[in-house]
């Protein structure tokens, strides 16, 4: 029977392989922005390619992780059009409030500090 330790494969560099995708499972599943349903994986694949006289082979190694998404955000806009431009205005959850995303805002004078809107006074 041939005996193999994989930690010693490839200089020890499959058992740090395992170890990282191992490490970055846990996290992943402690992390409280993921669901916490989701299965994770860790695949660990040796694929063998012998010469012709099959006295050699040359083995890869990978590791791959199946970690679980990141839950998505929500948020709702009001679209609509003003003055033949279209406009789209976020509610805020939080201060239920609104937040306007000007269409054009090379077309507006804006005040810098304050993020105000300026009527512009032209010349006649």
């Amino acid at each position: 029977m041939i005996k193999i330790d994989l930690n010693k494969i490839a200089d020890g560099d499959l058992h740090k392989k395992v170890q990282a995708a191992f490490e970055d499972v846990v996290k992943n599943m402690k992390d409280p922005k993921t669901p916490w349903k989701n299965t994770r994986e860790i695949k660990i694949k040796l694929s063998f390619t012998q010469n012709e006289d099959r006295d050699q082979c040359v083995c890869n190694i990978s590791v791959e992780k199946k970690l679980a998404n990141e839950i998505g955000v929500q948020t709702s806009f009001e679209i609509g059009k003003f003055n033949g431009e279209v406009y789209a205005q976020e509610y805020d959850s939080k201060q239920m409030s609104i937040t306007e995303f000007i269409p054009n805002p090379e077309r507006q004078n804006v005040d810098k500090e304050t993020g105000e809107i300026v009527e512009s006074k032209e010349k006649a």
